[in-house]
């Protein structure tokens, strides 16, 4: 499933074209992998966030996706180094896979494990002693709500 596949109606076209320009023109002038890393987070999180758009069907979900958004730019101004970028970008994307769970799971069935990946975010975040970490623990439940999201959209039609 890509922004691109999920995007019937074209209205996400040069949104997605504008963020893989980002990608491009930012990587110009990263001077370290690590910068480089944080560009790639943010512009998934960019992406995930035409994803859940688009499926979001009801209007449920955008006033949601616009704060994650406005986290990701408001904690880029106090970050300090790439790594707590790749942290902040890490977080952003974990918390729109999560929205995009949420928009796929429509008996409800997901919610408990959704919400659980999200403690677990959160739990951990308490115990993280540096960006490092919570580079891990983002990208960690990324993964978990990714086999979430996954088991959801095997075999559907929207894919």
């Amino acid at each position: 499933m890509t922004a691109y596949e999920l995007d019937g109606a074209g209205a996400y076209g040069s949104v997605v074209d504008g963020v893989l320009t980002s990608l491009e023109t930012n990587d110009d002038y990263c001077e370290s992998a690590l910068q480089q890393a944080a560009n790639g987070f943010y512009r998934c999180a960019e992406l995930l966030a035409v994803i859940a758009y688009e499926l979001d069907d009801t209007g449920t979900y955008g006033s949601i996706v616009d704060g994650v958004l406005t986290s990701l730019g408001t904690n880029d101004d106090y970050c300090e180094s790439a790594l707590q970028q790749s942290a902040n970008g890490a977080y952003r994307c974990a918390e729109l896979l999560a929205i995009i769970a949420y928009a796929l799971d429509y008996t409800g069935e997901d919610a408990p494990a959704i919400e659980g990946i999200l403690e677990s975010l959160e739990s951990n975040d308490e115990r993280c002693e540096s960006a490092q970490q919570q580079i891990v623990n983002g990208t960690y439940r990324c993964v978990e709500l990714l086999a979430v999201i996954a088991r959801r959209v095997e075999g559907s039609a929207r894919i």
